[in-house]
């Protein structure tokens, strides 16, 4: 932990060529020792709970920059910070750290500054994790779902829970303390459902997405349609070295195949499972009722269908059983028509008929035609913001979710503690455990080693 009263710096911005170098500075002499590297006229110390920014030059070589000053508390330590812009260059920005460092300043650990951020309270520990996910993005979607975290938006679901479990431990208290009486006590019906309501939520919240590992933040693209309309091989034709098997029988496909695809600045999971078809008797076969599992939880469903095959003009043409309740459900994003290269069964406007909310994609995935499209389509849903669930997978990252299940095998308990008869005394511990838990989410964590491991992962100047 920083000591009270060190002012660190460090270079923030990363290494090679670059428009602009940034040299950062948090501390109470961080005014001082960046005032002390720059040469402007009248440039003066921002007043109170104030900024203040002006162009100069570097007092060492005299090369332009600017001066930024950020008064405690409003900057993003609650320090007073400071940061010089000059041309991005090893030597410059070297020779200006060293020169700190010689004027009294600490050079900052990986991290230091968002966690002065947050031992100062301007954040949570959850909007701190935020932080690392935006750095480390490798999508627009999981950039976005990061910043989603940033502003609040873990902190506001897990605030709610919080309530409604406070409530609920209300309910089983009242129970304890009217434990001679029948009149006082609260319905345990409404208890259970209020605890089960809880529970609910908190699996929501551990449940990633089918097909992306937790954590990822990319979104999962489900090809979805009726045996044989050419799934596996439009993944194969989508994902690098993708090796679906295909064949020219139905059913080929049991398990689903998943493999990441990246089509412009967005990355997403494609899967690829059995097509419908029914199973012996009409019922859907196992493969058939695991790959529907598949798009409860799906962001973007695309609609794969033969494009060489009649399609009437009926809702959902030829999309029997499991796809007919799927897409009643799940009304696709996308629409492949695939088997482009084969003379066209019906028209687009047929095809705008059967899925109306959807883009229309025609491709051939033997030859490759269309395939890019259909790869950008899908990037534009997510872009977009029409992705249902797109990033859901990646809310959470390992310290939150071992939190989420931590409270969600307390409330666990305390159902069945009530249904069992234990006794409320043994419910009442079980909610204060899932509240405990819940509570290290935001911020909770007062175990030095703990934060450092968190801390260490941030580049150096963050």
């Amino acid at each position: 932990m920083s000591a009270r009263g060190e002012t660190i710096a460090a270079v923030s911005t990363p290494g090679g060529r670059g428009p602009r170098g940034i040299l950062r500075l948090s501390g109470p002499a961080a005014f001082r020792i960046a005032m002390s590297l720059f040469r402007a006229a009248g440039c003066a110390p921002p007043p109170a709970r104030g900024f203040s920014a002006c162009s100069g030059a570097l007092a060492s070589s005299g090369l332009p920059a600017r001066l930024l000053l950020m008064k405690a508390p409003r900057s993003y330590t609650r320090e007073d910070v400071a940061e010089i812009h000059s041309v991005s260059g090893a030597a410059v920005l070297e020779g200006l750290l060293e020169s700190a460092l010689a004027a009294g300043a600490r050079h900052a650990s990986p991290g230091e500054f968002t966690k002065k951020a947050f031992l100062n309270g301007r954040i949570s520990l959850a909007q701190a994790e935020a932080v690392m996910k935006i750095i480390s993005a490798r999508s627009s979607a999981e950039a976005r779902l990061a910043a989603s975290q940033l502003t609040g938006g873990l902190g506001r679901r897990i605030a709610v829970l919080s309530s409604a479990l406070a409530d609920a431990l209300a309910l089983v208290e009242v129970g304890i303390d009217f434990s001679d009486q029948e009149a006082g006590r609260a319905d345990p019906a409404e208890i259970d459902a209020a605890l089960g309501r809880a529970f609910e939520e908190l699996r929501s919240l551990d449940a990633p997405s089918d097909g992306a590992a937790p954590g990822s933040g990319d979104p999962t693209v489900l090809l979805a349609g009726p045996a044989n309309a050419g799934k596996s091989s439009i993944f194969n034709a989508c994902v690098r070295g993708g090796a679906a098997i295909v064949h020219e029988s139905p059913g080929t496909t049991v398990d689903a195949n998943k493999g990441q695809v990246r089509a412009g600045a967005v990355r997403f999971t494609l899967i690829d499972g059995p097509g419908f078809r029914p199973g012996p008797g009409g019922a859907e076969e196992p493969a058939q009722a695991s790959y529907s599992r598949l798009a409860e939880t799906a962001d973007v469903v695309v609609a794969v269908v033969d494009g060489s095959a009649p399609l009437p003009p009926a809702p959902r043409p030829g999309l029997e059983g499991a796809a007919g309740r799927l897409f009643a459900a799940r009304p696709p994003h996308v629409a492949a028509i695939n088997k482009s290269d084969l003379p066209a069964a019906f028209s687009d406007s047929a095809a705008r008929s059967a899925f109306p909310s959807a883009e229309i994609v025609r491709l051939s995935a033997l030859t490759g035609d269309g395939v890019a499209a259909l790869s950008a389509a899908v990037s534009r849903t997510v872009s977009a913001g029409r992705a249902s669930r797109a990033g859901s997978a990646g809310l959470l990252n390992a310290r939150q979710r071992a939190s989420v299940r931590a409270a969600a095998a307390c409330v666990g308990r305390a159902r069945r503690a009530l249904r069992r008869g234990l006794g409320e005394e043994i419910a009442s511990i079980e909610i204060r455990g899932a509240l405990a838990s819940l509570g290290l989410i935001p911020g909770g964590l007062a175990d030095e080693a703990a934060l450092d491991r968190i801390f260490e992962r941030f580049c150096i100047g963050k």
